[in-house]
């Protein structure tokens, strides 16, 4: 829009107001709750892919063969995660990125952006220019697939020389990690666990069923940031005892977002990356 490209958002009808900083970063766009009110669009982008969505993008593909649409979701429209949903901090675990910033003995930690956001958005952009040129060439119902995960592993720069890095000593930093837990030690490496809110505290610690994490001091987030020291070794007295594997299926089963810490060597054989043939 700052370069004078005329970009409408689509919002549902019910949707809440937005806060201030995402009106400054949506500047200058106009805000629009019926999809009749586009009209003569060039791109759309989504990131969504729900049935509403499905059927909006279809509708409008319909009325105009043209029309390019990219579709920006965490872990693509294909594949065994296409449906999963992920925070920043997890795509960059499973993207070998966290891996890339061990802090001695602490655990590693991911970058303090919304990196996949950021990346996914520049794969986004190319992908709708390339999608305007296959459009100017005759193709016709252009979709584009962007995935957010894929996105953050793109910035991996020769994956293969990591195992020789890390054994000759060349990263280290200093900077702890806030979230407790957060990035733990497994069985096989390291795995990132989500549990700040009270449920997904809650819900931990039945996994975990360790007496000494019902500690009430350790109910409130920034308590357990405090008493980082104390907590950490009761966390990793439970998770030091299985693989990541093992623990992606305790969380699936206890609703804990729960990922392995992939590197960046590693991150090729990551089934969803694997199977959309993303290398």
């Amino acid at each position: 829009a700052d370069l004078g490209a005329r970009v409408s958002r689509l919002l549902h009808e019910d949707s809440p107001p937005d806060g201030v900083g995402f009106e400054y970063l949506h500047a200058e766009k106009a805000t629009v709750r019926s999809v009749d009110t586009l009209g003569g669009i060039d791109i759309l982008v989504t990131d969504d892919r729900d049935e509403a969505t499905a059927q909006l993008v279809a509708s409008m593909h319909q009325a105009n063969p043209q029309l390019v649409v990219v579709s920006v979701t965490d872990y693509g429209l294909t594949g065994p995660l296409a449906t999963t949903r992920a925070s920043d901090l997890t795509l960059q675990a499973e993207a070998g990125i966290v891996a890339l910033h061990p802090t001695g003995p602490r655990p590693p930690v991911g970058m303090g952006i919304a990196l996949a956001e950021h990346v996914s958005g520049r794969w986004a952009a190319a992908a709708a220019v390339m999608g305007l040129l296959a459009v100017d060439a005759g193709a016709l119902n252009v979709e584009a697939d962007v995935s957010r995960f894929e996105s953050v592993a793109s910035l991996l720069q020769f994956p293969w020389l990591f195992p020789q890095l890390v054994a000759q000593g060349h990263f280290t930093y200093t900077v702890p990690q806030m979230a407790v837990p957060g990035i733990e030690p497994c069985k096989d490496g390291w795995m990132c666990v989500v549990a700040v809110s009270p449920q997904q505290w809650a819900q931990f610690k039945s996994l975990a069923a360790d007496p000494d994490l019902e500690d009430p001091r350790f109910d409130a987030f920034a308590e357990r940031v405090r008493l980082a020291e104390e907590l950490r070794p009761l966390i990793h007295r439970f998770t030091e005892r299985y693989t990541a594997a093992e623990l992606v299926e305790f969380g699936v089963a206890q609703r804990i977002p729960i990922v392995p810490v992939t590197t960046p060597s590693t991150v090729s054989d990551f089934t969803p990356y694997a199977e959309r043939k993303s290398v």
